[in-house]
């Protein structure tokens, strides 16, 4: 393959087209975007039940110059990202937020300055003092979305996002064939 005329920061149809089958492209479902804004990273993941707390906790402290993929699609009647979260991320340098679940002040939300895309959206707040977390991989109906895992232990995974649609593929796929400096 003629890595010559690949971009250095390429899109979804890119990563697509050069990665085939090992590009997996997220599901449809994810009704809710703010501003399309082309984005990329590796993937911090992140299961949250009861309250905000640990992921407020983990967004400020925990994932930084990431792409987090917030899990709660168990918790549907409920959001977990509102505007006290996207200040957590914003401190804590996140690159992005892709939820499986709903969010909350949507009017609010619209005008971040990092891309946010979720399933959808609900009055409700979850409880911001408590909650718990669990981290490093989650299912999905394209398959586990994983992060690099304790000490950083495993591959993990890289998301590529636009306006085009949202990608996902491992990280070392990503590396070998767009380069490290792509990253």
């Amino acid at each position: 393959m003629n890595t010559q005329k690949l971009p250095t920061k390429p899109g979804p149809t890119a990563v697509c087209a050069q990665l085939g089958n090992a590009a997996r492209v997220m599901p449809h479902f994810l009704r809710f975007e703010t501003e399309p804004k082309r984005y990329g990273g590796r993937v911090a993941t992140l299961s949250v039940f009861g309250g905000t707390g640990a992921l407020d906790e983990a967004l400020r402290d925990g994932c930084q110059d990431r792409v987090v993929v917030i899990d709660a699609q168990s918790q549907t009647l409920t959001s977990f990202f509102g505007p006290a979260q996207l200040d957590h991320a914003l401190a804590g340098k996140v690159r992005a937020i892709v939820m499986f679940g709903a969010i909350c002040v949507v009017s609010k939300l619209k005008a971040s300055p990092i891309p946010i895309i979720a399933m959808g959206f609900t009055p409700r707040m979850a409880p911001s003092a408590t909650g718990t977390l669990i981290r490093h991989y989650f299912m999905t109906e394209i398959g586990p979305i994983q992060d690099e895992g304790p000490h950083n232990s495993q591959p993990g995974d890289y998301i590529v996002g636009s306006e085009n649609g949202h990608v996902i593929c491992k990280t070392t796929d990503y590396a070998r064939v767009f380069g490290q400096n792509a990253l």
